[in-house]
């Protein structure tokens, strides 16, 4: 498991930047996670296998009413946990803090700059819905 610490998140897919947070469109009102940026994220292991993400420690990722997965500012209350499942070889499903099966995982929308992260079905885990953590060096 990647543990606590800072991390750039990178889907498995080549050629695909890190993920960071943008404003995806004129109609998104939260910066929607989504390729590109590198932003460097902080994850918070909650629990075993759980873990807060958060950019800059404020702004905490979470899931909104259409599925994407965006960040925006909170009480560490409102902070979403997320269950980080290993697939073997450095590989991750980022899930939803649940025990139902299938569940709901952060998958990458596309290939272009900006693609944005929402929730789908994890049950046999696409290179779309596979992460790895590299984790960065202290400050």
């Amino acid at each position: 498991m990647p543990g606590s610490g800072k991390f750039h998140i990178v889907s498995v897919r080549e050629g695909i930047p890190p993920i960071g947070a943008d404003i995806y469109d004129e109609n998104t009102v939260k910066p929607v996670i989504s390729a590109g940026n590198g932003d460097v994220w902080t994850l918070e292991e909650f629990e075993s296998e759980r873990y807060r993400i958060t950019l800059d420690s404020a702004w905490a990722s979470r899931q909104d009413d259409n599925n994407n997965v965006v960040v925006d500012l909170g009480s560490s209350a409102s902070k979403q946990v997320w269950f980080i499942r290993s697939n073997g070889d450095g590989k991750y499903t980022i899930e939803k803090d649940s025990i139902v099966w299938p569940n709901l995982g952060w998958t990458l929308h596309g290939e272009a700059p900006k693609s944005p992260v929402i929730l789908r079905l994890v049950e046999f885990p696409n290179d779309a819905q596979l992460w790895r953590f590299i984790k960065l060096p202290i400050d």
